[in-house]
């Protein structure tokens, strides 16, 4: 999406149908594991303060994402 490399529509299938973005918090689903593993309270707060990081980015990308296919669909409607 952020390239210029448009999927003919926005990508819904598994791991999308899940959570609309897997990767930031299976990420953070791993940062917490490792942070577990290793019984590491320094690892639990940085964990939350990545969630928090990918919280906040989602809040932008969301709507651009959105905003990026309608403009799509709407440019080929008219071709």
């Amino acid at each position: 999406d952020y390239f210029g490399i448009l999927m003919d529509e926005k990508v819904t299938g598994f791991p999308f149908n899940i959570t609309d973005n897997p990767m930031y918090w299976g990420s953070t689903a791993n940062y917490l594991g490792l942070a577990f593993i290793g019984a590491s309270p320094v690892g639990l707060v940085l964990t939350s303060m990545v969630a928090t990081a990918y919280k906040v980015a989602i809040n932008f990308e969301g709507p651009f994402t959105v905003q990026i296919y309608q403009q799509r669909n709407q440019r080929c409607k008219v071709e």
